[in-house]
């Protein structure tokens, strides 16, 4: 690790855990994660001009004990960058919504041949796609970001398509990964334990999400869709009237009795009912500064 600042200000102490074999020398770290930390201070060496900024630059480089370099991605910020790019060239350039989507796809391509020419041998044949271990689902949020509202093809008024892009802009990286790609639980078939803490570790146990995929929509069956920015209950049809008697009451037997726009679940002695609450309680958690 390497601290630097701008003129008028030099390093003058480090504190944390390191090795540094002479003062001004490289930090050594053996491990680091997002919870650590370290401390730098900074004295005067000059005169400041008080009409200029000050600037910090840390920069951490990750190499194995022989000096080898690691590499690593992280596809949430991939994703992220390459979406807030897009919005933003399609909103101050006269770039086409039609180029837009073509550079996306470009873009997502040139990732996936880079990695083929640069990181594997000639074991693959050549017609093989190969996708690295970090970026496994980079085709499938770069498909749901070029089907958004934002960047889709066909007609979509313009008030829809800015109020998403300005939000695709102003979102964080896992929240633009979930919006992409939203949760999908089923509540129709749960294990008595989902939506209860487990006793060893007093977390909250959920249910496993599915792939979106509506080849896997079960006939009579409940889902709860949650896409970061709203949340959906979706009923099949043919859902028993058991089942929707257990989630809203006894006088709730069919599809028709319920009202589409309520927006909570009534608090009932049914286990599924239960069930269903802490889940979505437990989604509302998540939401940061959002309302569910």
């Amino acid at each position: 690790m390497k601290v630097r600042c701008s003129n008028g200000l030099q390093v003058s102490a480090y504190h944390g855990n390191f090795i540094q074999h002479t003062f001004g020398a490289d930090l050594e770290i053996g491990a680091i994660d997002a919870d650590k930390a370290l401390g730098v201070t900074f004295g005067y060496d000059g005169k400041l001009d008080s009409k200029l900024d000050a600037h910090f630059q840390s920069a951490l480089l990750y190499t194995a004990a022989d000096g080898q370099r690691r590499k690593f991605v992280d596809q949430d910020a991939v994703v992220s960058m390459l979406a807030k790019e897009a919005a933003t060239k399609l909103s101050t350039t006269s770039a086409s919504l039609k180029d837009i989507r073509l550079g996306l796809t470009e873009k997502t391509v040139d990732v996936l041949s880079g990695y083929r020419k640069h990181f594997l041998s000639q074991a693959h044949p050549p017609g093989q796609l190969v996708m690295p271990e970090k970026l496994k689902e980079f085709c499938m949020y770069m498909l749901g970001l070029i089907k958004s509202r934002a960047f889709k093809g066909g007609n979509e008024s313009s008030d829809r398509r800015v109020h998403e892009m300005r939000t695709i802009r102003s979102m964080g990286a896992l929240e633009l990964s979930l919006y992409l790609y939203p949760r999908m639980i089923a509540l129709h078939n749960p294990e008595p334990e989902d939506g209860f803490p487990l006793p060893e570790t007093g977390h909250l146990k959920m249910p496993p999400p599915m792939r979106l995929s509506f080849a896997r929509v079960e006939p009579g069956a409940v889902y709860l869709v949650d896409n970061g920015q709203q949340c959906l209950l979706w009923f099949h049809s043919q859902t028993s009237p058991e089942l929707i008697a257990d989630l809203f009451g006894a006088d709730k037997d069919s599809l028709q009795s319920l009202d589409p726009y309520i927006s909570t679940i009534p608090v009932l002695e049914t286990h599924l009912n239960a069930q269903v609450r802490n889940i979505i309680e437990f989604l509302r958690t998540m939401r940061g500064s959002k309302g569910l």
